[in-house]
């Protein structure tokens, strides 16, 4: 499914996510159309950025049983390497995790269907990070790498290679993100 940076566009999207749930499908979005939190919105203030709404469709997605069934929704989160929110996604299911594991040890049931991982967020999706050729020659050549703002001209400059060891620690430490590759595989 597509979004667009609009609040018209973000609502619709819930709706239309849910009604492919209540009927036993599942579905992916690339939410970086999102601007970062980082960016304005029209009227003054601050964008609530991506994860947020992620936040929200995960939400969704743990509500609707898949096709009326006990089983979870099939879903998937992308966001292309390149967004200025991109840590904050690459880090959301690991440090999400993270709080699940702390519920457990301390008593709390860490069963699929379990207080713990209910409590969290991000449980009800798979994520994965949408890369391109110029960022895998980045990280192949060491060099610097863009994250830009999706409506404001704000960029930051990272190492290539340092939010690859990033996007590849969080995958070891709890199997996601993933990785689409966008271009030449």
């Amino acid at each position: 499914l597509s979004v667009k940076d609009t609040m018209q566009s973000i609502t619709d999207n819930v709706k239309t996510e849910m009604m492919i749930f209540k009927h036993g499908s599942g579905c992916g979005s690339n939410r970086a159309a999102l601007r970062s939190k980082r960016e304005k919105v029209r009227g003054g203030g601050k964008a609530s950025g991506p994860m947020s709404f992620i936040k929200v469709y995960d939400a969704g997605a743990g509500g609707i049983k898949s096709g009326g069934k006990t089983r979870r929704a099939a879903k998937m989160e992308i966001l292309d390497i390149d967004h200025l929110d991109i840590l904050d996604f690459i880090r959301f299911k690991r440090d999400e995790e993270k709080k699940a594991k702390i519920l457990i040890d301390g008593g709390i049931d860490g069963s699929f269907c379990g207080d713990a991982y209910s409590t969290v967020s991000g449980q009800n999706a798979n994520y994965s990070v949408r890369v391109n050729d110029d960022f895998m020659a980045a990280v192949r050549n060491d060099c610097a790498f863009n994250l830009v703002g999706r409506h404001d001209k704000i960029t930051e400059t990272v190492k290539a290679k340092d939010l690859w060891n990033e996007l590849i620690q969080c995958a070891w430490e709890c199997a996601d993100p993933g990785i689409q590759f966008d271009g030449a595989i």
